[in-house]
């Protein structure tokens, strides 16, 4: 997927996310896709689930880039 794929994507999954902050749940969806432009590998980009879950406790503002607190 590219950049333009994941906004699209996020646009379209906000109604069930439903993000504290919907342009900040758009703006790291397609953050990650950086890489691309930077030549950079993938596990340079991307953390593991626990690392970024573990920062929710650590950061109470970045509410909107927790997957787990989407409704199921």
């Amino acid at each position: 997927m590219n950049l333009n794929t994941h906004a699209i994507l996020a646009n379209q999954l906000l109604p069930l996310a439903r993000p504290a902050n919907a342009a900040e749940f758009i703006w790291v969806s397609v953050a990650l896709d950086i890489r691309y432009l930077a030549a950079m590998r993938w596990e340079t980009t991307y953390l593991p689930d626990e690392e970024i879950a573990s920062w929710l406790s650590r950061y109470p503002g970045c509410e909107s880039f927790n997957r787990l607190s989407v409704d199921q």
